[in-house]
């Protein structure tokens, strides 16, 4: 932590906050930069609020229209955040690249540690039709984020002084981020004219056996588009990990035809296509 005294002489009160006080440091600073250790802990997992309150003493006898030799104090806070100390956990998503439209892909999840054994824990797996994320850029979540939320500063800070002396402001205690809507909810005209599912797997409760493997079945829907596959997991121990993999239903072959927009009667045209062979096999 490095913060700068403004004064010649000054004394400083560190404190490492959030439901309650953690730790406290009291020390004299001189002017200028100051550099203070603090040691992390679990205890501040997933975030804490580091706090510097500076008090100066009368510097000089009192002034008659402006009196800045008064006592005077300063006051500052950051939030830090804080993850906990556990490895990450590998994950890997087996299944076909491709697949027709309207059939059954199986999924397969596969855990391991970092020593390369498997793990035991719970996995959330879906897949969503990629059109559909890139209108947001969706990205599958980081698991630390929901097991450990920040949590919004639970003190106040006062000091006698500043009722009598002071002219400092008590800067805003920072706050947990939310989901940005304010609690309002947000209606959505929904056109139902077409049966559209972009989820066509959800299956957020999957356990991993023995050898760290868990499967499911997709059931592809009977339209050609690509989706991604994504998987989030975590054990008991607060470890996690998550991967993603792209699955893309198509036909062997697509045919589209290419007919003019607008005829008058009697008008000659000629009626082509395009025929498309999506293997790589001759067909």
């Amino acid at each position: 932590l490095a913060f700068e005294s403004p004064w010649e002489h000054a004394e400083a009160l560190i404190t490492v906050e959030r439901e309650g006080t953690l730790s406290v440091q009291r020390r004299r600073v001189e002017a200028g930069g100051q550099v203070v250790r603090i040691r992390v802990t679990d205890a501040m997992v997933p975030n804490v609020f580091v706090g510097v309150t500076l008090v100066r003493p009368r510097a000089g006898p009192p002034e008659e229209d402006v009196d800045l030799n008064a006592p005077d104090l300063r006051f500052g806070v950051a939030e830090l955040h804080v993850t906990p100390s556990t490895s990450s956990l590998a994950v890997t998503l087996e299944l076909e690249g491709t697949a027709r439209p309207g059939t059954a892909v199986p999924v397969t999840v596969q855990v391991h540690d970092a020593s390369g054994a498997p793990v035991r824990g719970e996995v959330a797996l879906w897949a969503v039709d990629e059109g559909t994320l890139r209108l947001t850029g969706y990205q599958a979540p980081d698991p630390l984020t929901g097991l450990f939320r920040p949590q919004p500063a639970a003190f106040a800070w006062e000091d006698l002084r500043r009722e009598l002396v002071s002219r400092v402001a008590v800067p805003p205690m920072p706050e947990a981020s939310g989901d940005g809507n304010e609690g309002e909810s947000q209606q959505q005209h929904v056109d139902d004219r077409e049966s559209f599912d972009p989820t066509p797997l959800w299956a957020p409760r999957l356990l991993t056996d023995e050898q760290g493997r868990a499967t499911a079945t997709i059931e592809l829907p009977e339209r050609p588009t690509e989706y991604r596959v994504m998987a989030v997991v975590v054990d008991a121990g607060a470890r996690s990990g998550r991967a993603s993999a792209q699955l893309v239903a198509e036909q062997p072959i697509v045919v589209r035809p290419a007919f003019p927009q607008f005829l008058t009667a009697g008008d000659p045209f000629e009626a082509s296509a395009f025929v498309h062979n999506a293997t790589e096999e001759p067909l």
